[in-house]
């Protein structure tokens, strides 16, 4: 009897804990794609941008879905859901690093490979909500749709001022940096100067 109910809190919580995954996972496949329009305009003058090369920045994710979308439920049998996701959740990390690296590659190789990781996640997430939790498919899949929404809201609200601040920390440091350099430089000239006697 004890077995059984320890059988049944495993397994209980591992629902639990899947579903949380499954939520993590929902948040992350719609933020970093609508977090880029509010930024448009300021990347547009970092990088000299045209409408033509903005508009390929927008696009690229979209080819990437229609690309990337087919090949899913092959890696997904060879390699398993969960790793197939959690291959996807790297690859949008990465592409996020790749993209805020501050150069012009950079920034079009990291759309490119946020756009791989969501088309993934796009296509295998319901198919795990189906295979994992067959009795609650409607309300799991509602749930992580309000997520993936609530998510890319919030990323839309908070990446201007997020970044602004960002902004005036670099300035800050920039600007405080100038003085103990300027101490550095006159301590060695003051040591390179002959004592007058």
């Amino acid at each position: 009897m004890n077995q059984l109910k320890h059988a049944e809190t495993a397994n209980k919580s591992i629902k639990i804990v899947s579903i949380l995954g499954i939520l993590f996972i929902a948040a992350n496949l719609r933020a970093p794609f609508t977090a880029l329009p509010p930024l448009l305009e300021p990347i547009m003058d970092a990088f000299w941008l045209n409408s033509i090369e903005t508009g390929a920045l927008t696009t690229l994710p979209l080819l990437a879905f229609a690309i990337i979308s087919p090949l899913s439920a092959p890696f997904s049998r060879r390699f398993s859901f969960e790793k197939t996701l959690f291959f996807a959740l790297i690859t949008i990390a990465l592409g996020i690093l790749w993209r805020s690296l501050g150069d012009m590659f950079g920034l079009y190789a990291g759309t490119c490979l946020i756009g791989v990781g969501i088309a993934f996640g796009n296509v295998l997430l319901p198919s795990l909500i189906k295979r994992d939790f067959p009795q609650h498919v409607t309300s799991l899949t509602g749930a992580y749709a309000l997520m993936m929404g609530a998510a890319a809201a919030l990323g839309s609200a908070v990446v201007v001022p997020f970044t602004t601040h960002l902004d005036y920390i670099t300035v800050y440091c920039a600007d405080n940096m100038e003085y103990p350099t300027q101490i550095g430089q006159d301590v060695c000239h003051y040591r390179a100067t002959p004592s007058s006697q």
